[in-house]
């Protein structure tokens, strides 16, 4: 999404009496901000117009556009709910309203409103899929003038956007918004390494568009010579993703050489595979670098195939392969539903549709508010998941570094509670070991199994802490305030 987009670009798009709306609250936004700036010193009503062409950009409704023009009315001026609905009707003055809330949460300790403002906007989501995509489209046209701050406030929300937002952009599977967010966050997270990045892709650019030109000839002849037709894009890496191998390999920018990739769209699934075998023909692929989430898709509905070969003079080449289709979820993920539908406000993803929200949902009150519950958000949504299997089959999604315990739980209440043992490959597992992605785990239980306070050391996710802590309270064995353990009842061996 370009800077230089312009809401009137977009209008066309929609129906006409939702054009006429969203003109009607373009102007009404730049009434109700009149005489007032940013920052910047420009205009305040600048910010809303241009989250407002985000979101048309990204194709969602008329009243998710509504609510980006008038995301900062309740808060900034004196206008109510009720002359939103009045105007806009229902649906846009409940996403406005929504968004108010979050805005208007102050509290002495930033962190604390931090998290709180992160609490409501998730459980928003719960009931609206369209707050938080709104509620994005508004952090990135802040970042994209975060400059005009002061350095300390830029810094801090710099780290929370990569520790939160960003993040969150990738479950819902907006890959385009994760990129930017990350790589405007280490603008100011880390100078130094942002600007040596950026020299460096500078630098390297003719000699990198030369290589991937080549690579793309060479895919679409071959293709073509199989009879498969192919689109093969260019695909250079954003910088933070550049700053992570950095980081994780121990090496300077310079040092590292698979700076870009390229991306094949084909027209049926089938061809995917076909694909695949052609590239693997053209170049030797790299030992455990092969990921099928076309298979296996992510959690937020992301579907592709990646390899890495080694391709001309031993240069590694990052290879995505997916169908146009896929290609479109992987750029707007959710957003995606909305994509193409011109903007008729029916047509409206349910959010139990998502697994993100359901998980939300489950947890219910088993989270507390404050600084723990953007830790459990931290650590349980917004880091990386895997998927472990039952022996029937079913599938069970749970953050990395979860144990056979968590897995218990997820299950179900009860099963994690007569939990006995757990095994693997035929073989019993501890239960406090890292599960691995596609594991196959069984779960033993027993009548008499019962959990027992070592326990809480042993999970990792809020659902299997909450069910092990109510149990050890319902039956004596623990003293709790707040959420921490206090006392706990020693058993005969430990009385002697």
């Amino acid at each position: 999404m370009q800077n230089d987009e312009r809401l009137d670009d977009y209008l066309e798009r929609f129906a006409p009496a939702d054009a006429d709306r969203v003109q009607a609250a373009r102007a009404w936004a730049a009434e109700l901000h009149a005489g007032s700036f940013r920052a910047s010193g420009e205009p305040t009503v600048t910010h809303p117009e241009r989250v407002a062409t985000l979101l048309a950009a990204m194709g969602m409704d008329a009243d998710s556009v509504i609510a980006g023009l008038l995301h900062q009315a309740l808060e900034d001026t004196r206008v109510t709910r009720a002359a939103v609905e009045e105007r806009f009707g229902e649906r846009a003055a409940t996403l406005v309203d929504e968004l108010g809330r979050m805005a208007s949460l102050k509290a002495k300790n930033k962190t604390i409103q931090a998290a709180e403002t992160i609490r409501k906007m998730l459980f928003a989501m719960t009931r609206d899929l369209r707050v938080i995509i709104v509620k994005l489209a508004d952090k990135l046209d802040n970042m994209r003038t975060l400059k005009w701050l002061p350095e300390e406030e830029r810094r801090r929300i710099a780290a929370e956007c990569v520790d939160v937002f960003a993040p969150l952009a990738d479950r819902l599977g907006m890959s385009w918004m994760k990129d930017e967010l990350e790589d405007l966050a280490l603008k100011e997270i880390n100078r130094e390494a942002f600007d040596q990045i950026k020299l460096l892709v500078s630098a390297k650019k003719p000699e990198r568009e030369a290589f991937l030109v080549k690579a793309r000839d060479d895919i679409e002849t071959a293709a073509t010579a199989e009879g498969i037709a192919v689109e093969v894009m260019a695909r250079a890496k954003h910088f933070y993703s550049i700053y992570q191998k950095m980081r994780k390999r121990a090496k300077s920018a310079d040092e590292l050489y698979d700076l870009s990739g390229v991306r094949i769209l084909c027209d049926e699934e089938s061809e995917c595979y076909a694909v695949l075998g052609i590239v693997h023909g053209l170049w030797k692929p790299l030992d455990g670098r092969f990921k099928d989430y076309i298979a296996m898709p992510k959690s937020n509905g992301y579907r592709s195939l990646h390899t890495t070969v080694m391709a001309y003079e031993g240069t590694l080449l990052e290879i995505q392969i997916r169908t146009r289709e896929m290609h479109r979820v992987a750029e707007f993920g959710v957003a995606s539903h909305w994509l193409y539908k011109k903007g008729n406000s029916s047509e409206i993803v349910r959010p139990e549709d998502l697994g993100l929200v359901n998980k939300l949902k489950d947890w219910g009150t088993m989270l507390e508010s404050g600084s723990d519950f953007l830790e459990d958000i931290k650590r349980e949504i917004l880091k990386d998941s895997i998927i472990v299997f039952t022996p029937k089959g079913d599938a069970i999604e749970l953050p990395a570094g979860s144990t056979p315990l968590d897995f218990a739980y997820a299950i179900h209440s009860d099963v994690g509670n007569r939990c006995l043992v757990a095994k693997a490959g035929g073989a019993i597992i501890p239960l406090n070991s890292e599960l691995r992605n596609t594991q196959v785990v069984e779960i033993v239980t027993s009548a008499t199994a019962r959990p027992n306070v070592n326990w809480l050391k042993s999970v990792r996710t809020a659902k299997a802490r909450s069910k092990i802590r109510s149990w050890l309270v319902s039956e004596g064995n623990i003293l709790t305030i707040d959420r921490n353990v206090v006392a706990r009842k020693r058993d005969d061996k430990e009385a002697r």
